[in-house]
């Protein structure tokens, strides 16, 4: 009974271990991969906010939209052609643009998705900005990170308005 009662604590005790020992390996797994994903972010989010404002064309934030972008943009109360006469108003991008990381959220399951919500600060000729960019990642965008929202903010705005 004894001989039995051991095998079964070594049993439990490398069940254990195993346990563990997989729990560990996810985590630094899940943490590489996080890494990974946010670098990756961090790069497009740079890249689609300085493709959309050196040519301030409403068709560049078009072609780097997602799917329920396009679909928002589309609406009949949507001018997005009047938002981008309001930002030309900031001139041609005079800095580097600076994009810190916000939000981030990953479900993998039903729905499976990625979410970087990325904070931009740049200056032009005319003023400071700050750049709101969502990237998502979903079976819509087949793997590729697109743009769900896009919003500059910037004290030239209020200047505008007030004439």
């Amino acid at each position: 009974m004894k001989k039995l009662f051991r095998i079964i604590a070594i049993i439990c005790t490398v069940i254990i271990f195993g346990l563990l020992a997989l729990a560990a390996f996810s985590y630094f797994t899940y943490k590489a991969e996080y890494k990974h994903v946010e670098t990756e972010t961090a790069s497009l989010a740079t890249a689609d906010v300085k493709s959309v404002v050196t040519s301030w064309d409403s068709s560049e934030l078009q072609k780097i939209s997602h799917p329920l972008l396009i679909a928002e943009l589309q609406k009949p109360n949507q001018d997005l052609e009047g938002f981008f006469k309001v930002y030309r108003h900031l001139g041609a991008l005079k800095a580097p643009v600076l994009c810190k990381l916000v939000n981030f959220k990953s479900n993998i399951g039903i729905p499976s998705y990625t979410v970087a919500d990325y904070s931009c600060s740049t200056s032009f000729e005319n003023g400071e900005a700050t750049i709101y960019i969502e990237l998502v990642s979903d079976k819509d965008s087949q793997s590729k990170f697109l743009v769900t929202v896009f919003r500059i903010e910037s004290p030239l705005f209020l200047k505008i308005l007030e004439k």
